[in-house]
């Protein structure tokens, strides 16, 4: 079991799919022109790497965009897709004009990054600040890139606050100021136009494109009583300030979810670390807990020391009634973790990770090699009630047995190999070129 801490760990295992992505985050306040004219340079540029078959972006804001890259097969190319999404890290830095625009390479979406961190908090000041914190701490850990957060960036925006006093005694309602600012920047349909069978509507509104200061907002006339002109800046006060578009909970407390992406093959480790940083470090009244496959890896660890539990205790109850012995059923558990330790030392020697897929194989050796053992035990056993002696019974009991167990193993691994060659042969003509 000493093994085991030296032996890295995640929950899915790195494949050579042939698709990436790459997401850009401009700054919010970023039209939309300028957003397309940004994405295009950059769609450009994918397309000149070698062995990227297509290339195709869309929009998932007015200042944001999301490409994905088709690669040619693995055997048609000379790198793996890792080594592109580590090259696409560095080359694309400088289409980065400030440091609040983020450029992310890997898995689509901002939720499907392994290292996901959930922060929350009463005060949204302690916790933004906290949160930098947890992302500079992750700055520092190997392997650990694209670090971000699901919040969205905070953008300007005209506020406009109504002196009620002033407005009741000039005849404004509040649904008049509402409906005439609505007018103004969300429209208003005003006809229709019909062209053939089709019917358009016509919508009056403000230009788009049309940059709009807090001045310009108070010249705006509202209808008062008697039919009268109101001026905005007569009834309500105007200011431009710097919030968040999107207020995010998480159990009744404010919420910031620190986002990453990982590169190398031990995600078990940045965990940890992670924990042990946010234990020492964090706020009174920090609360945080993983999510995606930082929250899978720790649930599929749990899931499969319960699975080895039972799996143990429910043997164990029926070797002893099959061998009426409390000791011969306790000899042949003892022999599962000494095939763990071969299991552990194979995945140190080949540098693969103890992934959800080999916890799954962890099960099945256990069942492989407690078998193996009975048929050694129970074939003893019968040689020793004959009188043979212990040792040579066991000698009997090896040779005997060696053939069953070696037909089982090679059945076993055999079946496993069609699908562990179907992930090896790309690698492998990888590695040849």
């Amino acid at each position: 079991m000493l093994l085991l801490h030296f032996v890295p760990t995640t929950y899915q295992p790195k494949v050579d799919t042939s698709y990436t992505s790459v997401s850009i985050q401009l700054n919010p306040n970023t039209d939309l022109p300028e957003t397309m004219k940004r994405a295009r340079e950059i769609e450009l540029n994918l397309k000149k790497y070698p062995g990227v078959s297509n290339v195709f972006f869309r929009l998932t804001d007015a200042s944001d965009a999301t490409f994905y890259l088709n690669l040619v097969p693995p055997e048609k190319r000379t790198y793996t897709q890792a080594q592109l999404e580590k090259r696409l890290r560095q080359d694309l830095k400088k289409y980065k004009k400030n440091v609040d625009e983020i450029i992310t390479v890997g898995k689509p979406g901002k939720a499907q990054q392994p290292v996901q961190i959930v922060l929350t908090h009463p005060d949204i000041n302690i916790l933004n600040n906290y949160a930098l914190k947890v992302q500079d701490y992750l700055k520092t850990i190997e392997g650990v890139a694209d670090i971000t957060s699901d919040t969205p960036k905070s953008a300007q925006q005209i506020k406009v606050t109504p002196n009620f006093v002033l407005a009741n005694t000039l005849g404004v309602s509040t649904s008049d100021l509402a409906t005439s600012l609505s007018f103004l920047f969300y429209g208003n349909t005003v006809g229709s136009y019909n062209r053939g069978a089709d019917s358009y509507d016509i919508v009056a509104k403000l230009n788009p494109n049309q940059t709009l200061s807090p001045q310009d907002v108070l010249a705006i006339s509202i209808p008062g009583k008697n039919n009268t002109i109101v001026p905005l800046s007569s009834v309500a006060n105007v200011t431009l300030e710097t919030s968040r578009s999107v207020i995010q909970h998480h159990n009744g407390m404010r919420e910031f979810t620190v986002l990453a992406e990982y590169t190398g093959n031990d995600l078990g480790k940045v965990l940890t670390q992670a924990e042990k940083f946010i234990q020492k470090t964090a706020p009174v009244g920090i609360q945080h807990e993983f999510s995606g496959d930082a929250k899978n890896l720790k649930d599929a660890n749990g899931a499969v020391i319960q699975a080895l539990f039972f799996s143990f205790l429910f043997a164990y109850m029926v070797l002893c009634s099959q061998f009426e012995s409390y000791l011969t059923p306790f000899v042949i558990i003892l022999s599962v973790p000494l095939a763990f330790s071969g299991s552990f030392i194979s995945l140190l020697i080949f540098d693969e990770p103890l992934s959800l897929y080999a916890m799954v194989g962890l099960i099945l050796l256990t069942g492989l090699v407690k078998k193996n053992a009975i048929l050694l035990l129970d074939f003893a056993e019968q040689k020793m009630r004959e009188g043979v002696d212990l040792f040579q019974a066991l000698e009997i009991a090896g040779k005997t047995r060696l053939r069953p167990i070696l037909m089982t193993t090679f059945a076993m691994t055999t079946a496993a190999t069609n699908t562990m060659t179907a992930f090896a042969i790309p690698r492998l003509w990888q590695l040849y070129k």
